[in-house]
């Protein structure tokens, strides 16, 4: 029995009441009061205890409490989100206590006699009630709670624009969410104007009625100028943009490589191998091999950048990278998790150098089997740096004049795209999902400004490398899993049989159901199913968001669960350890096995704790900046309209509400028509159909319909577009 489930068990005992932390220690005499702090910690994070003020503890389940985070609505109620529970709880305004959105809180649900007593009576036929309707329809529907305690804040700076000055100042937050102002006493305006885009350090928060208070800490400049926006959003998800001056002095120092680094290493510089990646790419991480085997199979090799032999644990240089935990790609800057002298230079696998490396070597059969693998520390000397564009202009294209220009590697480029080939048809065929959403790309001027956003889709060149990085990927995994030694996975968990009941719920009307196994569970191969039946449909691409949305969030973990999307059972990523923190925690575990490492049952334990912690901090990190590189495509996509509004675009219902129907342009920007637009007539949404019908002209608005739009309006702080229907 473990710490947590010992703790469980004792406040179970308690039969309701609270228990003291002091009388815990008296309990668990063996257990070290930090340990049982942690521990205390970890379930108040979880939703299965919760505090009952002078460190005391309850079961959430007996206190009729829960912790989770606050989701905020910018109306100012809110709804609690909790890992372990399905339902959220609906939180009025005025129950807040001060929570904004994304705070870590305990919320205790009301019972039903409170419920009715905060709702007031009901509104008799066609009688009237004061108050926001929308938190009304929220509070009918869903449990309801108020927040009696705020564990952690998450909004302690927050970026926005300053509406109004003198004595009664207030800043908006670009964070709608949040529901509320800050007000800004005179004193910390900090020369700051109206219309300026601000910093603000919060000091006070909100407290009946009351909107918190701030001090701006940073002017970033006026609210539309270029390059405001990206410092916002660097600003809003407190992304690190400098590196501290004693991580660059360590970088420094151990950037180079000396002969002795090389001694004890396999020796594969006179093995044919090659980089392939984007045009602009600078941190190129990984390298391939591959040779043609006798038997009608081929040896490849998969060679990652031993960025572990270059940051020590515990070093200056490992703390920052922990901290930091993954690269950030905005679209006009990339926020490096290491400093350029080892992104750029002495761990990139440059052409026409020795590199040092961690390689997988696979002997894989005619039908894309790995019958036998090892990995290795090795020194390379890449032998070409390629790039997709020129990949693609061979293997795709069929230009003449580059496969010309490239004979002696053609050949081996064909041999790639084959094994590419077996490699993904066997994946798909065990149920791996493929959403195939384009992404979109920025296209920037010499001085910054935005020159167009088009769609970028996968290409064939991009597919050969992703094909070979998984497969490393889940090999590695596999190995280590066997080996039993603590490790850290990329899992992506099956998705929660109630959102599966609402994807089905709402597709089930269009004709399209979702198969299960034997044992009633869904499998990756009915979701793929789905998205195979729907491919080339008008509402092919709102099946896949449906379907998407149903799924599970990605993560890393100590332990082996699968991954659902690419239906594979073991996989952990290995191949990207410049810009992700995961990829170089196994580097370092897989090297200390090479060496020998890894074997005491106490280093062990050690090691297990400590893969923990980096899944966590992996996990949140990522969460931080997938959200960072939308908001900030989205920003950018809205400066390219700004300069458009007025002109003529068609585009095609991507989607239908109540409210009214997005449309997306050819280059995947995406813009609202909303309801109140169309005023020649009265429109029903019908569901069921995913149609806005009008009353009398019939019109319909139908999901996949290509419409012609002008663009009306842009909002720069809220990132969305309006367009109007052309007549």
């Amino acid at each position: 029995m473990d710490l947590q489930e010992e703790i469980i068990g004792l406040l179970r005992d308690q039969r309701r009441k609270p228990m003291r932390f002091q009388k815990m220690l008296y309990a668990l005499p063996e257990a070290d009061a930090g340990d049982v702090a942690e521990a205390l910690s970890q379930l108040q994070v979880a939703g299965m205890i919760a505090s009952a003020g002078h460190k005391r503890y309850i079961l959430a389940e007996e206190g009729n409490l829960l912790t989770g985070k606050i989701a905020g609505n910018e109306k100012g109620f809110a709804f609690l989100r909790c890992e372990n529970r399905e339902a959220d709880v609906f939180i009025a305004a005025k129950n807040l206590h001060g929570a904004l959105h994304n705070d870590t809180v305990v919320v205790r649900i009301f019972d039903d006699k409170e419920t009715r007593k905060t709702r007031g009576p009901r509104r008799k036929q066609g009688g009237s009630r004061r108050g926001n309707r929308k938190e009304e329809k929220f509070a009918e529907t869903h449990q309801e709670g108020t927040v009696v305690k705020v564990l952690e804040r998450a909004n302690e700076k927050i970026v926005g624009v300053l509406v109004s000055g003198g004595k009664t100042a207030f800043v908006t937050p670009d964070e709608r969410k949040l529901g509320t102002d800050i007000y800004i006493p005179s004193k910390f305006l900090h020369k700051a104007k109206v219309g300026d885009k601000v910093v603000v350090e919060i000091f006070a928060w909100s407290q009946k009625g009351r909107a918190p208070e701030g001090k701006i800490i940073e002017v970033l400049g006026k609210e539309h100028t270029p390059g405001v926006d990206m410092m916002a959003i660097i600003r809003q998800y407190d992304l690190p943009l400098e590196f501290p001056e004693a991580v660059l002095a360590e970088a420094d120092r151990v950037a180079v490589i000396r002969e002795e680094d090389k001694a004890g290493r396999e020796d594969w510089r006179q093995v044919v191998t090659c980089t392939i990646d984007g045009d602009d790419a600078k941190d190129l991480d990984d390298a391939i091999s591959l040779e043609p085997l006798d038997d009608g199979g081929w040896e490849l090799g998969v060679h990652i950048a031993d960025v572990g032999h270059y940051v020590p644990v515990r070093s200056q240089l490992d703390r920052e990278a922990y901290n930091r935990a993954t690269s950030v790609y905005l679209p006009d800057r990339v926020i490096p998790m290491l400093p350029t002298q080892l992104s750029n230079d002495v761990c990139s696998l440059n052409a026409g150098v020795d590199r040092l490396a961690l390689s997988c070597i696979m002997e894989i059969d005619a039908n894309g089997k790995v019958v036998k693998h090892r990995i290795a520390e090795t020194v390379i000397n890449v032998d070409r740096r390629l790039s997709y564009s020129l990949l693609n202009r061979a293997l795709v294209e069929r230009e003449e004049a580059v496969i010309a220009e490239n004979q002696d590697w053609f050949p081996r480029w064909q041999m790639m795209e084959q094994l590419a080939a077996i490699l993904r048809e066997k994946k798909r065929n065990r149920g791996a999902l493929d959403f195939n959403f384009p992404e979109t790309k920025i296209l920037f001027d010499a001085d910054g400004s935005v020159k167009d956003v088009v769609k970028r889709t996968i290409s064939v060149a991009e597919n050969i490398i992703e094909e070979f990085m998984i497969l490393a990927n889940e090999t590695v995994a596999q190995d280590f899993h066997r080996k039993k030694i603590p490790f850290l996975y990329r899992i992506h968990e099956k998705p929660d049989s109630e959102k599966i009941l609402g994807l089905e719920q709402t597709i089930g009307p269009w004709g399209y159901t979702i198969r299960k196994n034997k044992d009633g569970e869904i499998t990756p191969k009915a979701i793929g199913s789905l998205l195979k039946k729907a491919a080339g449909k008008k509402e092919e691409k709102l099946v896949q968001i449906l379907a998407l949305r149903s799924m599970k969030h990605a993560r890393y973990s100590t332990e082996a669960a699968g991954h659902f999307g690419l239906a594979s059972k073991y996989y952990s990523h290995f191949t990207s350890p410049i810009r992700r923190y995961p990829d170089l925690a196994i580097h370092r575990v897989i090297k200390d096995y090479l060496h020998g490492g890894n074997r005491e049952e106490e280093v062990l334990a050690k090691l297990q704790s400590r893969m923990g912690e980096y899944a966590v901090q992996s996990s949140l990190r990522e969460k931080i900046a997938e959200d960072s590189e939308r908001d900030a495509v989205k920003a950018k996509c809205c400066v390219y309209m700004s300069d458009h509004i007025g002109e003529i675009y068609v585009g095609t219902i991507s989607g239908v509400t109540g409210y009214g129907f997005y449309v997306e342009l050819e280059n995947t920007i995406e813009g609202l028509v909303h309801v109140n637009s169309l005023i020649e007539d009265h429109y029903d949404f019908i569901e069921n159909e995913m149609l806005l019908r009008g009353n009398c002209t019939y019109r319909e608005y139908r999901l996949g319909d290509a419409v012609e739009i002008q663009v009306k309006y842009v909002d720069m702080e809220r990132k969305l577009i309006d367009f109007v229907i052309c007549k």
